[in-house]
């Protein structure tokens, strides 16, 4: 949930959901600001690409040009679970379910 020590980022709070899209790569521009939108709608800190742009599964797969669009969700962990005893955060957890969940008719609905 924070920068570590040898990170860019030590001790700052990170964003509650990072969509990484490797710097627009990915998938097309209307997913990003979809997937970000939405995610701001539902009350969370969002920031595209920061730290996280994306691993091998949006470069392998991600080939908007071809019609296939891949972005890569991180959750920040403190939203769902206390990180010093690993026990799950109920009431997060079933935000962030719920959150994503209404994303998906969004996706579905979305012309690419």
């Amino acid at each position: 949930s924070t920068g570590r020590a040898g990170h860019t980022d030590p001790g700052a709070r990170r964003a509650d959901v990072v969509p990484g899209d490797l710097l627009g790569e990915s998938c097309s521009a209307s997913l990003s600001r979809l997937v970000y939108d939405h995610f701001r709608e539902q009350g969370y800190t969002v920031a595209p690409n920061t730290p996280y742009k994306g691993g091998w599964i949006t470069r392998h797969y991600g080939q908007p040009a071809q019609g296939v669009h891949a972005i890569q969700l991180e959750v920040n962990r403190a939203l769902y679970m206390n990180e010093r005893t690993f026990t799950i955060k109920t009431l997060g957890l079933e935000r962030m379910r719920a959150a994503s969940a209404a994303l998906l008719p969004k996706l579905a609905a979305l012309a690419l």
